[in-house]
């Protein structure tokens, strides 16, 4: 959890300073809202993946503990991607009510 955010805070500290750098905040803006768009889609994406492998599961399905470490896995991910994206989300509503 902690390293998500540390990687989500990164993201936004490269934006920032490339924005001030070029002197232009809607160019902050811009790249936040990609950032935000591109880490939750990636979040859904696996949370999707998650609930379609939960629903195809037969009561008789031999290889379950291989399947348990991989919905672990998909839900360790899904939550990396969904914490990676609030600093972008954060940055990009401050920017918002700043900017206008």
């Amino acid at each position: 959890m902690k390293k998500s955010l540390i990687i989500g805070f990164i993201i936004v500290l490269l934006i920032v300073l490339i924005g001030f750098l070029k002197n232009d905040y809607k160019l902050i803006m811009t790249y936040t809202f990609y950032s935000t768009t591109i880490l939750f889609v990636l979040g859904a994406l696996l949370s999707f993946t998650y609930i379609n492998s939960t629903l195809e599961q037969s009561p008789y399905y031999q290889h379950q503990e291989q399947e348990k470490k991989d919905n672990k896995s998909r839900i360790k991910w899904i939550s990396f991607f969904f914490i990676s994206a609030l600093p972008s989300l954060v940055t990009y509503i401050a920017f918002y009510f700043i900017v206008q």
